[in-house]
């Protein structure tokens, strides 16, 4: 790690940071960091760098850890909690390991979620290699989401459609879709969606995920 992240970077002290290094002002106002670093620091675009990686401040790290994490471009961090660590210490200074893991924990969106970091089931078995998906279709009946909060009952919901869920073992990536019938030519078409998603968020070719024994 380096050694610039023992530092409690806010987003004051980068404004000031950079109005110095631009400048040569406002000497008294640089935090003693920016004094330490000077020959590593410099400004692209209005925006900090330490040894060309961008310093985030404090308060921007969730801002950029969301952008970054949820990004359609070729920019997107991986999702996996060691994977995305790696990514970052090779590209920013002022996110830390904690930090980091405390996002990904807050994480609980619709389409995707992290398993906590449980302790495994069985200690035997063969070790799978590469990625793993597993899926299935889920039961969504009206009477049961009525049940867990009666708003739905306004919204006059399907009797029963369904829920194909994904789940890549190794990183708990997931992705939920939902379905109205649960007919092949329906399900198989959103099951191709799904493999072509999980490889450019794994950024592995596709023909590379295989199937586990599923839930």
């Amino acid at each position: 790690m380096s050694v610039i992240n023992r530092y409690k970077i806010l987003k004051a002290d980068v404004a000031n940071a950079i109005k110095f290094l631009q400048t040569k002002k406002g000497h008294l106002d640089v935090k003693p960091w920016v004094e330490k670093f000077k020959a590593n620091l410099s400004v692209k675009k209005n925006k900090l760098y330490f040894d060309d990686k961008e310093v985030i401040p404090r308060e921007n790290v969730d801002a950029y850890l969301r952008r970054r994490l949820y990004s359609k471009n070729d920019d997107a961090i991986q999702m996996s909690r060691d994977g995305a660590h790696y990514q970052l210490l090779k590209e920013t200074v002022g996110i830390t390991r904690r930090a980091l893991m405390d996002f990904l924990k807050a994480q609980r969106t619709l389409g995707e979620t992290r398993a906590a970091q449980a302790k495994p089931k069985s200690t035997a078995g063969k070790r799978e290699k590469g990625y793993v998906l597993e899926t299935d279709l889920v039961f969504i009946r009206r009477d049961d989401l009525i049940e867990a909060n009666p708003r739905f009952e306004k919204k006059e919901p399907p009797r029963e459609q369904y829920a194909l869920v994904t789940v890549e073992k190794a990183t708990g990536l997931c992705r939920i879709t939902n379905v109205k019938v649960k007919e092949a030519k329906v399900v198989t078409p959103e099951v191709k969606k799904h493999i072509e998603w999980f490889a450019k968020k794994l950024k592995v070719p596709a023909k590379t995920l295989t199937f586990g024994q599923g839930w």
